[in-house]
């Protein structure tokens, strides 16, 4: 599936998703290389910022499969709705829909 990704593509996704993962899950799980920076990978890594730095995931990381290739349905409650404060689900909610602004 790689092949078909563009040298830069791979860097820039490889390069961003280093910034939350140690590379070993990119290489157990390389079908997240294929996947939408906008649509995916930005927006749901940057709950999981939110989460961490509101201290709401502990100190463990979550696994990038659990984050990044389960579906939006999956991932939104899992990380998102399954929190009883409403403000703090709009937030999460608010972040995950900005998805290429939180890119740039």
């Amino acid at each position: 599936m790689c092949i078909v990704l563009t040298t830069e593509k791979v860097k820039k996704k490889t390069e961003f998703i280093a910034k939350n993962w140690p590379l070993k899950p990119v290489v157990s799980v390389p079908a997240v290389l294929g996947l939408s920076m906008e649509k995916r990978i930005v927006p749901r890594c940057n709950v999981i910022k939110a989460l961490m730095s509101k201290g709401l995931l502990g100190t463990e990381l979550p696994s990038m499969s659990s984050v990044l290739v389960r579906t939006d349905e999956v991932f939104l409650n899992k990380f998102v709705r399954k929190h009883d404060d409403k403000e703090l689900v709009d937030e999460l909610m608010a972040i995950f829909t900005r998805k290429e602004e939180k890119n740039r």
